[in-house]
């Protein structure tokens, strides 16, 4: 389920680079190095995802925004429905294959 959270995340990020303005190169290094850094960061401190992100979030900070944001239009929600759809259309695909 991380892996499909992750996969969301990485395509809407490369998808939307012009709004940053930067380099699709860029951001997609950005992107890549950034999920792979903090997942090397919690496996060698055996923490959580949580854990990291209240290492790296500075009360009043670009993270600390970003975070609350998300929370106020209920990310939580709107990420698992997004995963929920894909298995539920993963299954029916299974299901026309067999047929």
């Amino acid at each position: 389920m991380f892996f499909s959270i992750f996969f969301f995340f990485l395509f809407f990020f490369l998808s939307k680079d012009y709004i940053r303005k930067t380099d699709k190169e860029v951001s997609k290094k950005l992107a890549i190095e950034t999920f792979i850094g903090s997942a090397e960061l919690i496996n060698q401190r055996n923490s959580s995802p949580k854990d990291l992100r209240k290492a790296v979030t500075s009360p009043g900070g670009t993270t600390e925004a970003g975070l609350n944001y998300l929370e106020n239009i209920n990310i939580d929600k709107i990420i698992t429905q997004t995963i929920i759809e894909a298995v539920n259309r993963g299954n029916e695909l299974s299901k026309e294959s067999e047929y």
